[in-house]
């Protein structure tokens, strides 16, 4: 949770308000290389690391990557067996969370997606099946399923070792 917390925050560091970066809006960038092609960015850390600007410690447990748009940080996390996502603005002020569905819990608990943000729309999903479509502005529902329940898909299973 403290590395989920940690990582989080450097995101947010190293794209901080007020400098004209390029949006995030699914994973691993545009391209899903992986490669960021900002300008200005620290060539060196000082000592004592980067200066901490703001936190939110109450994303829940997960592995998802924030989604970063101009106006907007979205960010997946599990809260009692229930996969949220949460709105952040740049500043790291708590705009809403709005439950999905049930999360993989039997090892590694957590929510496992990276939402991608299409338009005005968000697009997620739970480790066990749920597909969700949210409205980018306030978080409201516009329509979800159950991939299990809906069309007969098999769970996700660990093998043992």
């Amino acid at each position: 949770m403290k590395l989920y917390l940690y990582l989080f925050t450097l995101c947010c560091l190293v794209i901080p308000t007020g400098i004209f970066s390029q949006e995030v809006l699914q994973w691993r960038g545009a391209d899903h290389t992986g490669l960021y092609h900002d300008t200005g960015l620290l060539q060196r850390w000082p000592d004592g690391g980067p200066e901490l600007i703001w936190e939110f410690a109450e994303l829940g447990n997960g592995y998802s990557s924030p989604v970063i748009t101009d106006e907007k940080i979205y960010v997946n996390g599990e809260i009692d067996t229930v996969t949220c996502l949460f709105a952040l603005d740049r500043t790291g002020k708590f705009l809403w969370k709005t439950p999905i569905g049930k999360e993989w819990t039997i090892n590694y608990p957590g929510s496992r997606s990276t939402p991608t943000v299409v338009d005005d729309l968000i697009y997620v999903t739970t480790g066990i099946g749920t597909v969700a479509c949210l409205d980018a502005g306030e978080g409201k529902l516009r329509w979800s399923l159950n991939m299990q329940q809906d069309w007969a898909s098999i769970p996700p299973t660990v093998l043992p070792s």
